[in-house]
């Protein structure tokens, strides 16, 4: 190990483990077991417990946080990580020293008011905790003037402990928490199309659970594969799209009350992480588009008091939009599709309904309605996107999809004939849906509230 004073180190909190009784110590080899695992391909690194802290230190040079830091908080059983400083002469002046350097590498430039908290362990030192905090921030305000003291919301807090040696840090990167891996037996998971399966297993491991998994594998290439709201957000940031959609479930067409329910609120805790994921993407600076939006969806089968609710609750997020319109587009060209899939297979005296003149006439009618609000909804979004007026075509997009989305409906229903009223085909259902839409996120008696008030202005 190097014989410099001061060293770069990884500092590593674990905190339920410390609660633990007299088998506290299995648990703590169990984690430091995982994280030399899991690095023992990037490096040679020293890995030791120091009074409630596992410190990780590169024995082969500098220590690589870029590097090392992912490896480490995917490990169950740490609660978060702290690149730091580890000060072997803790002198006091010398610790106001490392403190000052610790600012300036980290850009001082970047804050204007700070703390000092200390942490003494080492109960042989022979400062008390608040002391050693009051010399050093007097010695950083001598070095920063225009630093100010704030001890109850700082920009930045500078932390030190004082164990064996002492430790220099202003960061915490939060971790999984729970329990190391392995260290409650084993389990067998069944991955299967939803995401049921994979939050249980993740809650498992947390768990301290070694879960073993059975995959389902993409029928394109056979990789493994996982998306969860996260990854979604990722996926979409990448694609740098002007619109990224909230990641939700589309429960089946005839799931029952309790599982629609269900599907629901695990849409909006996935919203929430949609939300604050996405905010993240577009606040790094190599994020290809800063300004994308995110739109949430709402859901809730065919329970319209279910879809309501969950119009509020999402809406109550402020986000940039919410699937309405283009949703309501969706369900009317899936009508068109559904009519003109049956009109061709349906025969009536030996030819297929669809040559039936009325028919296609009502056909060519529905399509033009879809197209119109189509392009009423892409127009909407294109005076978004170059940041001009768009509230009165945003109204206008609304009302008329939502109107335009029960008409197709019930004539997609009219060209099923008796058939339309029937479960067996999807149109009814379709019908169903598309009424939401000229009830919630504004009534469409609002949206033409707003049109009037565009087009009379003040009089």
């Amino acid at each position: 190990m190097s014989e410099k004073t001061e060293d770069n180190v990884l500092i590593v909190k674990y905190g339920e483990i410390a609660v633990r009784g007299n088998n506290r110590k299995f648990f703590i080899e169990r984690l430091l077991r995982t994280i030399r695992k899991n690095l023992d391909d990037i490096g040679d690194f020293y890995v030791v417990k120091e009074q409630g802290r596992l410190i990780v230190e590169d024995r082969g040079g500098e220590l690589d946080f870029d590097k090392v830091i992912p490896r480490i908080l995917c490990i169950m059983g740490i609660i978060g990580v702290s690149p730091g400083v580890r000060v072997r002469n803790q002198e006091l002046d010398n610790l106001k020293k490392v403190c000052a350097e610790h600012i300036r590498s980290i850009g001082a430039d970047k804050y204007k008011t700070f703390k000092i908290e200390t942490k003494r362990s080492n109960k042989s030192y022979p400062l008390e905790s608040r002391e050693v905090s009051a010399a050093v921030g007097e010695y950083i305000l001598d070095e920063f003037p225009d630093f100010t003291v704030d001890v109850h919301n700082p920009e930045l807090t500078v932390y030190i402990e004082l164990r064996n040696d002492a430790y220099v840090y202003s960061e915490l990167i939060k971790g999984l928490g729970g329990l190391p891996v392995g260290s409650s037996g084993k389990g067998i998971v069944m991955l299967s199309g939803g995401i049921d399966s994979p939050v249980s297993a993740f809650m498992m491991a947390k768990r301290g659970v070694e879960v073993e998994g059975v995959y389902f594998n993409s029928h394109i290439d056979g990789r493994k594969l996982f998306i969860g709201p996260e990854e979604s957000m990722r996926i979409q940031s990448n694609l740098a799209s002007t619109i990224a959609m909230a990641f939700d479930e589309c429960a089946p067409a005839k799931a029952d009350r309790k599982y629609i329910q269900n599907s629901v609120d695990r849409t909006y805790r996935w919203l929430e992480r949609c939300k604050k994921e996405m905010a993240r993407l577009n606040s790094l600076p190599d994020t290809v588009n800063p300004d994308q939006m995110l739109f949430g969806i709402d859901q809730g089968g065919v329970f319209n008091d279910i879809r309501i609710d969950h119009a509020k609750r999402i809406s109550e997020l402020d986000l940039d939009g919410y699937a309405v319109g283009g949703l309501a587009v969706g369900i009317a060209q899936r009508a068109l599709d559904e009519g003109i899939a049956y009109t061709k297979t349906r025969q009536q005296f030996g030819r297929p309904v669809a040559k039936n003149q009325g028919l296609q006439f009502k056909m060519a009618d529905m399509a033009i309605q879809i197209e119109c609000a189509r392009q009423l909804v892409s127009h909407a979004h294109k005076l978004y996107e170059l940041g001009l007026p768009y509230g009165k075509e945003a109204a206008m997009a609304k009302c008329y999809a939502g109107d335009m989305a029960v008409q197709v409906t019930l004539d997609g229903i009219q060209l099923f004939g008796g058939y339309g009223y029937s479960r067996e085909y999807p149109v009814e259902k379709l019908l169903r849906d598309a009424k939401i839409f000229q009830i919630f996120e504004g009534s469409n008696e609002i949206q033409r509230v707003v049109i009037a008030n565009n087009i009379l202005g003040k009089f």
